[in-house]
């Protein structure tokens, strides 16, 4: 074959691994990812390949890694990849490898690395995006504007390296940002800023909504930072040999400057760190939603001036007008008055206005128990109190301080004597946020009690249940946790360090939320998706007080009449119909097959309970929404429902892989259809296929799990949206038969041989559903679920074809 042609992807393949010395392996399984990519894009052009090499390349170095772990092999740098032969810009590489990852399957482990480089990169173009956005506001007079900005930059993604030490806290980056800012204000002259304020601090801080004290405290440790440099003479100024920054900004010094610190800057990456320095190469378009600018504000203003209010200035529309001849603002794209001109504000500030929220409570919050909560208590009470407060802080010690304990502090931090630990991780602020909300939620309490005429000792019954406090301590932890971005510790480990059920901190999170009414929406939104996690999977293992109050109940005989069961109940059922709901409109179902589904999804939950103990709720729901169409002989596969689930609800597939069948066995989503399923459902399944359906009971076992109210009116108000998350393990039903009849067989899912290219669809996709409006006792505590075969391949899933009251917790006493 002549030269010319070679394909561009296989010569540049050739190219680049020789010019990174790549090992025969990795350039093996490169050139199988990129002909596997090319095989399954059917709009391919060779001109992708510039891209598509480099992530085929990076992924196989990825997978080499794991195969030789204890080779001495020099990692794959990321800018070496970028650069080289034809180089690609890091804009187009990373948008490439999303796509990338879509297609190829790879191993987890390699797939989390480069998930994390996709991370990285958006995190830090959050924060390129921000900068722009702030130094726009300055409107630099100078010539050499450009090097400024460009100096700028530098200085603060080297503070992120060397005193944020590379954290993706984005209160902190924020913050060390704004100081940046600060620094390089106070060191050119004021008429550069003709148009800036006296007061700088104040200004910087009003772009983003920061507290001042945070930006002025980063600030001094990145100005401490410069004089380091310029003392040791990476940087030149007006004073030579010496700490003094005065001057480096100068025209005769900002190019040396520059080059020197990115130089430093180089030094300093790591092999899978991105060049930051690349954003300025070219215009970023800014990624992350912002406020109205200014002229769309401006244009708002004409609407209300006039007597009659005109929307879009329609010349037809008069007093005389019908309503129906009347838009809607809010489905117009171009109307002021639509919700769609008004976006959310963007990540970077509402995580700001959060800190401060969290901050205020803890900064007016006692640091032991509050004499309010004491003079509720008798002396035994009191003391136990005590006892457990002591126990908590001991627990918090030893499961927070672990969370900063695998990162050293870097040189220049130490250089600069910044605390290597950091207050964000220190169980006092826990603590005192716990004592905040418990006061809190004590006035409230009294406030009700009062309104209902309750006995007061209802209170102190209620301060002396242990289960409330563990419960209580749950939520302050999580909501430390999520405002200051740390994902160390997760929600199972939190509620396991407190020694609280999933389902009694649950019943706790309502009232949590009510005891400030000004909980900003974020941390409101992480508790909702916190419920729909126990809702869905949590509350159903077989340790939680849902399995033992399900089995008295089938004991006694009488409905679960509990509030806190029947609250759980009606948000399973809220849960159940909104699944089904979203995914029968995504296959466009008929009205009475929806209704079937409903019908059969209320008989599982009623009648056949167990099938759902140590098992995730959306599993359930994906075979009942298969048997189902498959009795009304539909075309519906679980590859179709499989498919829109993970791109509508943002999922990854796993909880499809891994289905607890019996004993300790695991299988896919298949397997546990056709060996567990079935055997569960298949008399309400074939009722479906018969004209003469078969008899079932008269009365639901579960009344509560079971009412006649049709799909529709069992949707809970739309709130956001979210994704399910993992769990898993089930209580095997007596008179089961293990065997396929004829009329069941008919029922199995046969065919749909296993699928290597399944994950593919389970990454995000970045669409958005509706989210269940959750408006909110006591039994065991959580035990860690057994660890899944994580070496189980997925070749064999291929697939062809009323109000809740504070007082509740007073029941054990």
């Amino acid at each position: 074959m002549k030269n010319s042609e070679i394909p561009l992807s296989q010569s540049l393949l050739a190219e680049l691994s020789c010019s990174l010395m790549l090992d025969p392996q990795t350039k093996a399984t490169a050139e199988h990812y990129v002909k596997e990519f090319k095989s399954q894009d059917l709009l391919w052009e060779e001109s992708k390949s510039r891209s598509i090499v480099r992530c085929a390349i990076l992924a196989a170095s990825k997978m080499s890694k794991k195969r030789s772990i204890t080779e001495c092999d020099t990692p794959l740098s990321l800018i070496n990849l970028l650069s080289g032969p034809q180089p690609a810009d890091i804009h187009t590489f990373i948008r490439k490898l999303k796509e990338f990852l879509k297609v190829i399957q790879i191993d987890d482990r390699a797939n989390s690395d480069i998930q994390a480089i996709v991370n990285s990169y958006a995190f830090a173009l959050t924060l390129y995006n921000k900068f722009e956005e702030v130094w726009d506001k300055f409107k630099v007079t100078r010539d050499d504007s450009k090097k400024i900005k460009d100096f700028t930059w530098v200085v603060f993604i080297l503070a992120r390296i060397n005193i944020l030490q590379r954290r993706c806290d984005i209160v902190e980056c924020a913050c060390m940002l704004l100081g940046t800012f600060q620094v390089i204000l106070s060191i050119l002259p004021k008429k550069i800023f003709p148009e800036l304020p006296n007061d700088t601090l104040t200004y910087l801080c009003s772009t983003i909504k920061a507290a001042p004290e945070q930006v002025k405290l980063a600030s001094d440790h990145l100005k401490m930072m410069v004089e380091k440099f310029k003392e040791h003479n990476h940087l030149r100024g007006s004073h030579p040999n010496s700490q003094s920054i005065e001057g480096i900004l100068d025209q005769s010094h900002l190019s040396y400057n520059l080059k020197s610190l990115s130089s430093e800057y180089m030094n300093k990456l790591l092999p899978d760190d991105i060049d930051e320095k690349d954003f300025l190469l070219k215009e970023t378009s800014i990624g992350s939603p912002l406020k109205i600018k200014d002229s769309l504000l401006g244009t708002s203003q004409r609407f209300c001036n006039k007597r009659i209010l005109d929307y879009e200035d329609d010349e037809n529309l008069s007093m005389t007008s019908r309503l129906q001849d009347i838009k809607f603002p809010s489905l117009i794209s171009n109307s002021p008055y639509s919700l769609k001109t008004f976006p959310p504000c963007s990540r970077m500030i509402t995580s700001l206005e959060l800190e401060t929220w969290l901050n205020g409570h803890i900064d007016s919050a006692s640091q032991n128990v509050p004499q309010e909560v004491i003079d509720k208590l008798d002396t035994p009470g009191v003391e136990f109190l005590k006892s457990l407060v002591v126990e908590f802080r001991n627990l918090l010690n030893s499961a927070l301080s672990n969370i900063m304990k695998n990162q050293t502090p870097g040189t220049m931090r130490n250089y600069l004597q910044i605390p290597s630990h950091d207050n964000k991780t220190n169980p006092d602020n826990v603590m005192k946020l716990f004592f905040r909300v418990l006061l809190e939620l004590l006035k409230n309490e009294e406030k009700q009690q009062e309104l209902r005429s309750d006995s007061k000792e209802q209170m102190s019954n209620v301060l002396k249940n242990e289960t409330f406090y563990r419960a209580l301590l749950v939520c302050c932890v999580e909501t430390v946790l999520y405002a200051n971005n740390i994902t160390a510790l997760e929600f199972p480990e939190v509620l396991e360090a407190c020694g609280v059920s999933a389902f009694d901190t649950w019943k706790l999170m309502k009232n949590f939320l009510e005891f400030d009414s000004r909980i900003p929406t974020t941390l409101r939104q992480h508790f909702k998706s916190l419920e729909a996690r126990v809702i869905s999977s949590m509350a159903w293992t077989e340790s939680s007080p849902i399995a033992a109050h399900i089995r008295l109940h089938l004991g006694s005989k009488k409905d679960l009449n509990h509030p806190a069961i029947l609250m759980f109940c009606r948000r399973v059922l809220a849960y159940s119909a909104l699944r089904i709901y979203d995914l029968s409109n995504l296959l466009n179902l008929p009205e009475d097959v929806r209704e079937e589904i409903w019908s059969t999804m209320k008989n599982a939950l009623s009648e056949e309970t167990d099938l759902f103990i140590n098992r995730e709720m959306d599993q359930v729901i994906i075979c009942t929404m298969y048997g189902v169409c498959k009795a009304k002989n539909l075309n519906v596969t679980f590859n179709n429902l499989i498919s829109k689930y993970t791109e509508y609800y943002n999922d990854n597939g796993r909880l499809f892989r891994y289905v607890h069948l019996e004993g300790n066995t695991t299988g896919d989503i298949i397997r546990f259809y056709n060996e567990v399923y079935v055997k569960f459902m298949k008399n309400y399944l074939m009722a479906l296929t018969n004209k003469n359906p078969i008899l079932l009971r008269s009365e639901p076992r579960i009344p509560s799990l079971n009412p006649s109210s049709p799909l529709k009116y069992s949707l809970p108000p739309p709130i956001i949206s979210y994704s399910p998350n993992d769990s898993r393990n089930v209580l095997s039903s007596p008179l089961r038969s293990p065997y396929a009849t004829p009329r069941s067989k008919r029922l199995y899912a046969f065919g749909e041989s296993p699928s290597y290219h399944l994950d593919a669809i389970n990454h995000m996709m970045n669409k958005t559903g509706q989210f269940m409006s959750f408006d909110e006792d006591k039994i065991a505590t959580p035990t860690k679920r057994p660890k899944l075969n994580e070496s189980s391949e997925f070749e064999s899933f291929d697939i062809d074809e009323n109000h809740l009251e504070f007082g509740d917790f007073k029941d054990n006493n």
